[in-house]
């Protein structure tokens, strides 16, 4: 899986989230931020869950162990494990620079410009984080940046993801950057909605490759419709699909890969073991 080069955000992870954890001052912001809103009060602050992909989500394939009638699930299951943890790690950017702020429970300052800030200064001085929500038209842009020693005339300003929500958080886009790279550039995308029925969450990884130019692009997607389940990945250097569908309530599920059972369908019953897919699964 390509996003595994993505070398640079899983040293972040951890540097940041360490960081961010220490008590300190809040309400100093030492930048006003960028934006226009108008808004009287101050928007709620994004939820988590637009940008994180939670292991609860795919529990259900923590089940059970490989035998020899039940390679379906057991590959599926593998699969699943590969491209979510590795998104998991790479959104954990993001939940961790968020926990970091709201641990602190900061209250949120009106700035000139109509735009709100939440800030929290570490105990030693040395980072101060910012969340920046600009209200306006039905939804709020943010942005999350860090300024490394803020009263120093050598403070160093970095953002490090951006978004915009509308619908109370019900609906979101994030995109984030390897700030400690020159030009920061954008490393993942991230949509997220809710439905009536439950939610999707995708992942789009704008890791820059090394060699030849361009972005690797790989895809996941995953979907809650009531009891179903649905995990799509696309490769973005072959274009191949992995599909892996399965329903919490009765078990039963699918999976179709291009390497794996020939490229056919294959499915489980409520035990997880191989069964014949049903006609209207094949179609």
């Amino acid at each position: 899986v390509n996003w595994l080069r993505n070398r640079s955000i899983l040293g972040l992870v951890l540097v940041l989230s360490l960081t961010l954890w220490g008590c300190g001052d809040d309400n100093n912001p030492s930048d006003p931020g960028d934006g226009g809103g108008s808004s009287e009060t101050a928007p709620d602050l994004p939820p988590t869950a637009s940008f994180t992909f939670d292991a609860s989500d795919v529990a259900f394939f923590e089940a059970s162990s490989k035998t020899a009638t039940n390679l379906h699930w057991f590959n599926a299951a593998t699969r699943v494990a590969i491209v979510w943890g590795v998104a998991s790690l790479s959104v954990a950017i993001p939940a961790a620079l968020f926990a970091g702020v709201i641990n602190a429970d900061p209250q949120p300052a009106r700035q000139s410009d109509g735009s709100w800030i939440w800030s929290h200064t570490t105990s030693n001085g040395a980072l101060q984080s910012q969340v920046i929500g600009d209200p306006g038209d039905g939804m709020v842009e943010w942005t999350f940046r860090t300024i490394a020693n803020p009263t120093s005339e050598n403070a160093e300003t970095r953002t490090w993801f951006v978004g915009t929500t509308s619908g109370g958080g019900s609906s979101a886009t994030w995109t984030f950057f390897a700030a400690d790279r020159e030009g920061a550039p954008a490393v993942a995308q991230i949509d997220y909605d809710e439905t009536e029925t439950g939610k999707t969450l995708s992942f789009t990884d704008l890791y820059e490759e090394t060699e030849g130019g361009g972005t690797i692009d790989d895809a996941l997607t995953f979907t809650v419709d009531g009891d179903a389940r649905s995990i799509e990945f696309v490769d973005g250097q072959s274009d191949d699909i992995w599909f892996i569908e399965w329903n919490e309530s009765t078990q039963t599920g699918s999976i179709q890969v291009p390497e794996y059972n020939d490229g056919e369908k294959g499915c489980w019953d409520e035990l997880l073991e191989d069964v014949d897919c049903p006609i209207a699964a094949i179609q």
